[in-house]
């Protein structure tokens, strides 16, 4: 139960730093500031509802939490590795 814990709290604490570092960084996209954040809030809705389906479906909320990890990690890494080149 200890170790389950741990590392929900890691995977918690993670979540939250990627979350709060990602939007403070949409201010340095080009364009307009608030069409920016506009853009950011209103991508979350569909993730909203197809995290509420998947989580609903024979996934399940453990599987759905790994499955969000994974791609929002590839993701994160991929942007991080185009903006180098």
């Amino acid at each position: 139960m200890t170790y389950v814990t741990l590392i929900l709290v890691f995977l918690w604490f993670t979540v939250n730093l990627m979350y709060y570092g990602l939007s403070v960084s949409a201010i340095n996209l080009p364009g307009n500031l608030y069409v920016n954040l506009l853009i950011y809030a209103l991508m979350e809705i569909p993730c909203y509802i197809l995290g509420g389906k998947l989580i609903s479906t024979r996934l399940g909320r453990v599987y759905t939490l790994v499955l969000g990890l994974l791609i929002s990690s590839l993701l994160t890494l991929t942007s991080t590795f185009l903006r180098i080149f």
